[in-house]
């Protein structure tokens, strides 16, 4: 195999797949906090990690013939660069999983008004208050936790049945009322796009 070849070669195998797995969290990161929408990446990231690993498995064994065939004379420093990024994959890819992790324990909800007519104020529940929301507009995303009941009475293969806090929104009409609205039930990394119009009044 010629020098050039086994050095795209190896070169190629420590950038594909960090920039691959990247481009992969940052759009499935994009879509959920930008527009509360779900996408699955947990097929596409496990292959970028099995791609990963096969490509430093690849590449080191194309390094140590490379290296130890003495009519190339080639050193490590042409290397070097190559397995840094190698290497500086996994801290990317441990980085990547918390980053999902801790957002999967979150819902996230696009709140939309076409009509003009409404601003959020405030946003509540028994364990979430978040207000000043006024200056977000007629559309934006924000986030909470969901919080889970268990009725430890009951219980089936699945575990103890549970239900969900209801989140409110409270909504300021151009006339100066005030309405307050629920918002439907969103488990643990659920997304989900509401039209005020479309929400449930309960004062």
């Amino acid at each position: 195999m010629r020098r050039q070849t086994c050095e795209k070669i190896i070169y190629s195998a420590a950038i594909i797949p960090l920039l691959a797995g990247s481009l992969i969290f940052f759009y499935w990161y994009c879509q959920r906090v930008f527009r509360a929408e779900h996408v699955s990446i947990e097929l596409p990231a496990f292959l970028a990690i099995v791609i990963y690993v096969l490509f430093v498995f690849a590449g080191l064994v194309i390094t140590m013939t490379y290296l130890g065939n003495a009519v190339w004379k080639f050193g490590w420093k042409r290397l070097a660069p190559a397995w840094v990024i190698m290497i500086a994959t996994l801290p990317a890819i441990i980085t990547y999983g918390t980053i999902y992790d801790l957002y999967m324990q979150r819902a996230f909800v696009r709140i939309t008004d076409d009509t003009y007519m409404y601003r959020v104020a405030r946003v509540w529940s028994e364990n979430l208050e978040v207000t000043g929301l006024e200056s977000e507009g007629y559309d934006f995303v924000f986030s909470f936790e969901p919080v889970y009941v268990y009725d430890r009475s009951t219980e089936d293969s699945f575990g103890y049945a549970y239900t969900i806090n209801d989140v409110y929104v409270d909504v300021i009409h151009t006339d100066g009322s005030v309405k307050t609205m629920v918002l439907p039930k969103l488990d643990k990394g659920g997304c989900r796009t509401v039209s005020i119009g479309g929400l449930k009044s309960v004062r």
